[in-house]
């Protein structure tokens, strides 16, 4: 398979920008600004790809950018089950009820 043709180095790209900003624009200690940033490599490269491209390059740079609270949920001796759940409890929240209230 040919990494180049299957995913262009800026999907690559936009993933790695989206999930550093996720990582520091969320947790315990977020720096805010950097939060509300996080979309805009998501949303640049959505707009030359494919409706389930788009939603995998989202998808996969908050799942990377979210594991910055792993060590915490770890720590509180939580299944993986309810760690996973926790971390993507707000996200379902946010979807379900159209943004947060």
């Amino acid at each position: 398979m040919d990494l180049n043709r299957s995913l262009p180095a800026w999907s690559v790209a936009a993933i790695a920008l989206s999930a550093v900003a996720w990582w520091l624009g969320t947790g315990l200690h977020p720096v805010w600004w950097i939060g509300w940033l996080a979309t805009m490599p998501v949303l640049l490269a959505a707009s030359r790809v494919k409706r389930l491209n788009a939603f995998a390059i989202a998808f996969a740079a908050c799942a990377i950018g979210g594991l910055n609270m792993w060590t915490y949920l770890n720590k509180l001796g939580l299944p993986l089950g309810i760690s996973f759940a926790a971390r993507s409890s707000g996200d379902n929240y946010e979807l379900r009820n159209g943004g947060v209230p």
